[in-house]
């Protein structure tokens, strides 16, 4: 028995670092791809780095693939966001600003119905941009349109910068050209919803739109995650100088990327509905109602504009952003017919109170003098 009991704990006291292990695995299951790295021989730890032809709306995650442990990263951006807004469009289901607003929780559907199949939408700037590059940011679950087509207005009359063409990408390279009016032509069979349309402006000559660098060591692999689905942390050890000296960073080539088999479609309110179709990403609604039909649901609208959007709005239809609810029944003031407080629903009650309060002082005052005399 003794013996048992002593191969028993030793046994416990080997696992524990394999159960610490499997607690500190990182959560890879919001990436919907992975790809091999093929690191350059190397003798010494060495930065290198592999260019992405997408910005990573959530970021990107290197894992060391045998101890399965997240590097710590740095990006290197070629390209930076400019200020062009959309101006025109032909028909929408939602809002122009939408398009260009730097914010993929609002979006526009060009409407397959009216426009035939045949979009388009303008950007203007007030000062003038150079640019090679648009980016597309797609609701989920929506296709490309096939065909695009590109014009700058250039010297007071629209150019073409990029013929009609075949699009299989999220994203078009362009010749650099400089304009304040870009009109860009989209040819769809299918529904097209839009959360951003992003003018990109160079800013260095990296191959890609975005360079990730890490510290590789000698002897080992990674992976890289990308196409985050979802916001979530994933916790590294201290980051070294990543970025000083960019000649000496080797260049590390991607060779070749695949669903990744631990993704899971997450739900972030736990509504029900994956983020990937869900109309209100961030706030519960299962019932998805979708009054206006702009793609964005009514619970994480704010349709009276107060700030307060209507899940959390005691009055949604009425503007009231101190949100004042002097009975607490949860409806608020502005739009609360019937009080529920006894003195709001019969406002007569305190005045017949004060009404009597007064005859019983009168009374007791009565009784005294008499009493008196």
């Amino acid at each position: 028995m003794k013996n048992f009991l002593i191969t028993l704990i030793l046994l416990l006291f080997v696992s524990m670092p394999a159960f610490a292990q499997a607690d500190s695995a990182p959560d890879l299951s919001v990436f919907e791809s992975v790809s091999e790295i093929e690191v350059p021989d190397i003798v010494l730890p060495t930065r290198v780095k592999v260019s992405l032809d997408k910005l990573q709306e959530f970021g990107v995650a290197v894992i060391e693939t045998e101890s399965q442990t997240p590097q710590p990263i740095a990006e290197i951006r070629s390209y930076e966001f400019v200020g062009a807004k959309a101006s025109q469009s032909s028909v929408l289901k939602g809002s122009l600003n939408a398009l260009t607003d730097n914010n993929c929780e609002t979006n526009a559907e060009f409407d397959l119905d009216k426009d035939g199949g045949t979009a388009y939408v303008v950007l203007e700037s007030d000062k003038p941009i150079t640019s090679s590059h648009i980016d597309f940011y797609l609701e989920k679950n929506i296709a490309l349109p096939h065909m695009i087509e590109l014009k700058a207005e250039v010297d007071g009359e629209m150019v073409t910068v990029f013929a009609k063409d075949y699009l299989n990408t999220s994203y078009l390279d362009f010749p650099e050209t400089t304009s304040k009016k870009w009109r860009i032509e989209f040819w769809h069979s299918q529904p097209l919803r839009i959360c951003e349309i992003s003018l990109m402006e160079r800013i260095s000559e990296a191959p890609g739109l975005v360079e990730i660098v890490w510290l590789a060591r000698p002897g080992e692999s990674y992976k890289l995650y990308t196409d985050k689905a979802a916001y979530s942390y994933v916790s590294t050890g201290e980051s070294g100088d990543l970025l000083s000296n960019p000649e000496e960073i080797l260049d590390a080539e991607i060779l070749s990327k695949k669903e990744n088999p631990l993704f899971i479609p997450p739900d972030t309110d736990n509504d029900g509905i994956k983020n990937q179709l869900d109309n209100c990403v961030n706030t519960p609604n299962p019932d998805q109602a979708d009054k206006d039909d702009n793609g964005r649901g009514d619970a994480c609208e704010d349709h009276d504009g107060d700030s307060v959007i209507n899940l959390k709005d005691n009055c949604p239809d009425h503007p009231n952003a101190s949100q004042k609810d002097t009975d607490g029944d949860g409806i608020g003031d502005v739009c609360d017919a019937e009080e529920s407080r006894t003195t709001e629903r019969l406002p007569w009650l305190p005045w017949t109170a004060m009404g009597l309060s007064a005859l019983v002082v009168l009374v007791i005052v009565f009784h005294t003098i008499k009493k008196g005399k």
